[in-house]
C-alpha cells in the first residue's frame, strides 16, 4: 500500500493531571499533519497513567475529515477556510501509523503499549458520514497491528449507520455527542446539520445496543455555560433515553469541560463555574445515572480542534 508523505505543521506535547473515571495523568502529544496537498487534519498520541503510575491505556486519535461539514460551535476545525474533505480509508491508516511509530521510535515499553493500543476516532470529523471508510481504515490498521482496540465518536448525522460500527472488532467504546435533548437546541451547536433527531439518533442507538452488547456507550456531553448546564435539561435528556427504551446499565454520561478554541471565542461559548460540574454530577448519581467528569479545569490547548486552528492560515 502506497502511504502518501506526511508533513508536520505543527505539534504540541504535554503532560497533564485529569478529571476521568479510568486514569488520572495524561502525557499527550498532537500534531498537525498535512496528509497531502490540500489536506490538513490533527492526529494525537495519549499514554494514560492511573493513579499508581502504571499505564492503562495508550491511545491514538485520528481525524477522518479535514474540515467537518456538521461546524460545530465550538471546534477549531471549523475555523478553516476550506471546504469539507473526507480522508481515504489509506489517509487515516497513514496518520495512525505515523502517530504510533512517533512513540514507539523512543519508547522502552513497546510490547505493553501495543498491548494496550487504543485507536479512536475522536478526532476532526463525522465518522457516521464515512462508516464504510472508517471500516476499511480499521481493516488496514488491525493488520498491521493486530491488538488494536477502537473508540468510534459521532453525533449522529446518518443514525442508521451505526450498526455498520456494531461488527467492528474489538470495539471498546461507541461515544455519542449529544450537548442538548432537544432538536433545536442542539442544531444551535450542530449548525451543518439541519435534520437533527434526538429520536431517530437513540433508536439507532438502541438497534446498535442490541447488535454488540459488549461495547460500552458513553454520551459526550459537554458543559456550556447557560445553555445545558442545569438539571432541568439534563432530566430532560434522561427522559429520552428512558423513552427509548435504552440499557442505562451500559451508558454513562460524561460531563466534559470545554477547550476554547478560536471558534468557541467568536461564539461566546464559555464552560460553567467548576463547582457546577461536581454539582451536576451529584445530580446525575443521585438519579443512579453512570456518569464521570472528563478533562482538566484549566484549558490545556492540547484538545480536539485546538492546535489546527493556531497554526493553518485561514
Amino acid at each position: 500500500m502506497m502511504e502518501d508523505k506526511i508533513i508536520v505543521l505543527n505539534q504540541l506535547k504535554r503532560e497533564d493531571l485529569f478529571d476521568t473515571f479510568y486514569w488520572k495523568k495524561q502525557v499527550g502529544k498532537r500534531f498537525v499533519l498535512q496528509i497531502s496537498k490540500g489536506l490538513v487534519a490533527e492526529a494525537s498520541w495519549f499514554a494514560h497513567y492511573k493513579e499508581d503510575g502504571n499505564l492503562q491505556d495508550f491511545t491514538i486519535e485520528l481525524s477522518s475529515m479535514s474540515k467537518c461539514p456538521i461546524n460545530c460551535t465550538f471546534c477549531g476545525a471549523t475555523s478553516l477556510d476550506s471546504t469539507p474533505k473526507y480522508l481515504s480509508a489509506e489517509q487515516i491508516f497513514s496518520q495512525a501509523n505515523f502517530v504510533l511509530q512517533d512513540y514507539l521510535k523512543k519508547c522502552n515499553n513497546k510490547d505493553e503499549v501495543l498491548k494496550k493500543l487504543f485507536i479512536s476516532f475522536y478526532g476532526i470529523g463525522e465518522t457516521s458520514l464515512i462508516a464504510d471508510t472508517i471500516l476499511k481504515s480499521i481493516e488496514l490498521i488491525k493488520n498491521k497491528y493486530p491488538t488494536s482496540h477502537f473508540n468510534i465518536a459521532t453525533m449522529g448525522a446518518k443514525p442508521n449507520e451505526f450498526e455498520k460500527f456494531a461488527s467492528i472488532p474489538d470495539l471498546i467504546t461507541l461515544q455519542l455527542a449529544i450537548y442538548h435533548p432537544l432538536d433545536s437546541e442542539a442544531k444551535k451547536i450542530f449548525v451543518g446539520h439541519k435534520n437533527y433527531s434526538i429520536d431517530t439518533i437513540l433508536l439507532n442507538l438502541n438497534k446498535f445496543m442490541k447488535k454488540n452488547t459488549l461495547a460500552r456507550i458513553r454520551i459526550n456531553y459537554v458543559l456550556l455555560d447557560k445553555f445545558n448546564d442545569d438539571t432541568e435539561t439534563l432530566e430532560l435528556l434522561i427522559k429520552k433515553l428512558k423513552n427509548n427504551q435504552l440499557d442505562l446499565s451500559r451508558i454513562a454520561i460524561k460531563l466534559s469541560y470545554l477547550n476554547n478554541t478560536v471558534t468557541s471565542i467568536e461564539n461566546k461559548l464559555e464552560r460553567p463555574a467548576n463547582e457546577k460540574y461536581d454539582a451536576l454530577k451529584k445530580f446525575l448519581e443521585k438519579k443512579e445515572i453512570n456518569c464521570y467528569l472528563f478533562g482538566t479545569k484549566e484549558n490545556i490547548f492540547i484538545s480536539c480542534g485546538q492546535l489546527i486552528s493556531n497554526c493553518v492560515d485561514k
